[in-house]
C-alpha cells in the first residue's frame, strides 16, 4: 500500500545503507504510552536490521527526544547516543503536551551511554541527568566561505556593512528582533538567506532588510 511505500532497506552506495521506518502512530508527543508504543516497534525493526546486516555492535546515534524506551529494548551492544541540537520542548508541534515532551526527553537523556549536546545551556540541561555528556558546537565548513570570492549580482548594489544570516527561516528565529535591530541600525544592511516558513513581511517592510531565499551552497 501507499502507507508502506519506501519503507525498509536500501543501500546508497558501498559504505552507506540507508532504512526508512515502517509508520508509527499519531499523538506520541501528547501520550507517554503512545509513545512507548511507538518505541518498542521502532525498536523491534532495528533489531531485525542489527542481525540482517551482521552488526551488532553498531553504534545508536538519535536527535529524537523520545528514545528512552527505545533504547533499552535494542539489543546492539554499541554505545546508544542522544544528539540534542535544540530545546524540543520550545517547539509549537500540533497536538503535543510539553510536560510529556519533557518527560520523555529526561528518559532519553537517562537512558542514553553517552549525551552530545550543541550548546552550553543544553550541555548544562543533560548534565543534570547523565554526567556523560558533552559539549559538540555545530560546525562550520569553512571551504565554501573561503573560496567565496565573487559578490554574486543579487548582493551587488546593497549597501555595506552587511550582517548576514544563512539558515531556515523558522519559528525559532526571532523575527521582530532582527526587525527592531534593523530598525535601531539603519545604516547597516541585513542580509537574509534561506527559506522561511514563518510570517516574514515584517521585515519586508524595511529598506534595509533583505530577504534572498534559499540558495544553492556553491
Amino acid at each position: 500500500s501507499k502507507l508502506f511505500a519506501g519503507v525498509g532497506l536500501k543501500r546508497v552506495n558501498e559504505n552507506l545503507l540507508l532504512y526508512t521506518p515502517k509508520p508509527r502512530l499519531p499523538f506520541d508527543r501528547r501520550y507517554r504510552f503512545v509513545s512507548h508504543i511507538n518505541q518498542r516497534l521502532l525498536a523491534r525493526e532495528i533489531n531485525s536490521l542489527v542481525n540482517k546486516v551482521d552488526s551488532e555492535h553498531m553504534h545508536i546515534i538519535t536527535f529524537d527526544h523520545k528514545s528512552g524506551t527505545l533504547f533499552k529494548q535494542l539489543t546492539a551492544k554499541g554505545k546508544k547516543v542522544y544528539y540534542v541540537v535544540d530545546e524540543v520542548s520550545e517547539f509549537n508541534w500540533p497536538f503535543a503536551s510539553k510536560a510529556v515532551v519533557l518527560a520523555d526527553e529526561i528518559e532519553t537523556i537517562k537512558t542514553a551511554d553517552i549525551v552530545i549536546a550543541t550548546s552550553v545551556p543544553l550541555m548544562n540541561k543533560c548534565l543534570q541527568h547523565n554526567a556523560n555528556t558533552f559539549l559538540l558546537p555545530h560546525g562550520v565548513d569553512l571551504r565554501y566561505f573561503n573560496n567565496a570570492k565573487e559578490v554574486t549580482d543579487d548582493l551587488v548594489g546593497i549597501r555595506k556593512p552587511i550582517v548576514g544570516f544563512v539558515g531556515k527561516i523558522e519559528e525559532w528565529v526571532d523575527i521582530q528582533l532582527i526587525k527592531k535591530t534593523a530598525e535601531l541600525l539603519p545604516d547597516y544592511s541585513f542580509v537574509l538567506i534561506g527559506p522561511h516558513s514563518v510570517n516574514v513581511e515584517p521585515l519586508r517592510a524595511l529598506k534595509n532588510v533583505h530577504l534572498l531565499g534559499p540558495k544553492k551552497r556553491e
